[in-house]
């Protein structure tokens, strides 16, 4: 006999929730003892670290997420012409002994935008559905904003305003789509925060505590919202706000045990798919 409420279970709907939260630390969570975002079960993840940064890197790990393999070199890239563009300046200045800046105002003006994914997801293998995930339909508005910032066109305040307007109208969205779901296995959906206002908040701890509590109550509503066997939260790196740097790990929590508990990131792929294979009769 399966146990109610356990990973098996076939008495709920199958249908896996997933909503990734970008940049959520794991000791906020826990030191604020925010138990919408723990969940039944939560932990910290080993997450793959960039290499030349020495920081886990947003491409690599939810590229990592989704495959369930570490695929290096996945960087932040612009539009195809001016990659080649600064591509080919990196060589020019390679071989001559001048600056002309131009590197650096391209890379101002131009935002960056997640790389091209060319491996199969757990997404391209269910019944599934993505809201502004990457390396599916990421709208990129964050990095919009922050090329403005780091550009000098907004000041923190600006910046800060137009990041919190880009959180209102993602939970909502987020919060309507769920209210009208279709017949789907796998929903995933996607938030940068609370990252992107971490990196402009690093100075401001209280209204970074703010911003944790606003998200564990969205939770708690989202869920009120949908009908589901398995609700996950994740989260690629976390924020240490001493050396103003991702921190080592990722997050998770499951409103269900999982089984096995993951421990990497490269985890859930296998165990997503084979939920939904399991409960399918597959």
């Amino acid at each position: 006999m399966e146990k109610q409420g356990s990973f098996t279970s076939k008495l709920l709907m199958p249908r896996i929730i997933i909503l990734g939260l970008d940049g959520l630390e794991y000791d906020f969570v826990e030191r604020w003892n925010l138990k919408n975002l723990k969940q039944r079960e939560f932990g910290k993840l080993e997450v793959p670290i960039n290499k030349d940064l020495g920081v886990p890197m947003s491409p690599e790990v939810w590229a990592a997420f989704l495959t369930g393999k570490y695929l290096p070199g996945l960087e932040f890239t612009r539009t195809p012409i001016v990659d080649f563009i600064l591509e080919a300046l990196r060589f020019m200045r390679k071989r001559i002994p001048v600056s002309l800046g131009l590197g650096r105002r391209i890379r101002i003006k131009v935002p960056l935008r997640f790389p091209e994914l060319k491996e199969r997801t757990f997404l391209d293998l269910t019944n599934s559905k993505e809201i502004n995930v990457p390396y599916y339909s990421y709208d990129h508005k964050i990095f919009k904003i922050m090329n403005q910032f780091n550009a000098g066109k907004l000041s923190l305040r600006e910046a800060v305003n137009e990041v919190l307007n880009v959180y209102i109208y993602r939970k909502r969205r987020i919060l309507y789509e769920f209210e009208n779901l279709g017949d789907f296995d796998v929903i995933f959906a996607f938030m940068h925060f609370p990252d992107a206002l971490q990196h402009l908040l690093l100075n401001k701890p209280l209204a970074i505590r703010e911003l944790y509590f606003d998200l564990d109550s969205y939770v708690s509503r989202l869920k009120r919202r949908v009908d589901a066997s398995m609700f996950l939260i994740v989260s690629d790196h976390g924020f240490d706000l001493e050396t103003k740097e991702h921190s080592m790990h990722g997050f998770y929590s499951s409103n269900v045990p999982l089984d096995p508990r993951p421990r990497r990131i490269t985890d859930f792929y296998n165990l997503i798919v084979k939920e939904i294979e399991c409960k399918k009769g597959v």
